[in-house]
């Protein structure tokens, strides 16, 4: 029964990629996508790299703005990007994940949150605007589960970023961090 069924995940990934390439999703090379990876619209502003793998579970949410009707690419993965279970990618500005970056379960990456600075305090959040700002996640990162990255922020190359951090704030290249807000805990020697 346990071959049964890898074969069904395997031809449903095939079945999966092959929509992707039909709707627009540029894919570089090889694509693994796992059951219940959901890129519910905009699949035509997804830069796919070589060996990306999504696993089970994962969400991908673009979003139109009048800002981006004319940007290519909303998100780019790199070469040999691995994305965990659950997690979730939210753009509508940008964001770009480096090659060789793995991704833990059940984290949240964005490029926005409402800007409700000035708004009266009444006024229904979904009601304000958009405000973005690109993300970028470098090459040979390593994300750990259950963590948030918000807009604008930038993660060097080869950083590690803990379990249950919340990463407000740019984190240079080479480092460790670590917390609520993320903090470098050291430099990787």
């Amino acid at each position: 029964m346990q071959n049964i069924t890898g074969y069904l995940e395997k031809i449903q990934g095939k079945i999966a990629v092959w929509v992707l390439r039909s709707r627009g999703s540029l894919l570089k090379g090889k694509l693994g996508l796992r059951r219940g990876v959901d890129i519910p619209r905009l699949p035509h502003k997804i830069r796919f790299g070589n060996r990306v793998n999504l696993d089970r579970g994962v969400s991908i949410i673009l979003s139109d703005t009048p800002d981006n009707k004319n940007q290519v690419f909303l998100l780019t993965l790199g070469d040999h990007v691995y994305i965990n279970r659950y997690t979730v990618i939210d753009a509508t500005t940008e964001i770009t994940i480096g090659d060789r970056t793995m991704i833990g379960t059940h984290c949240y990456i964005t490029d926005h949150d409402h800007d409700f600075k000035g708004a009266p305090v009444d006024q229904s959040i979904g009601e304000l605007p958009i405000a973005g700002k690109p993300t970028i996640i470098g090459q040979n990162v390593w994300i750990g589960s259950h963590v948030t990255i918000l807009k604008g922020v930038t993660i060097g190359d080869n950083c590690i970023i803990g379990a249950g951090s919340v990463v407000t704030k740019s984190i240079p290249e080479n480092m460790i961090a670590v917390g609520n807000p993320c903090k470098v805990l050291k430099e990787r020697k």
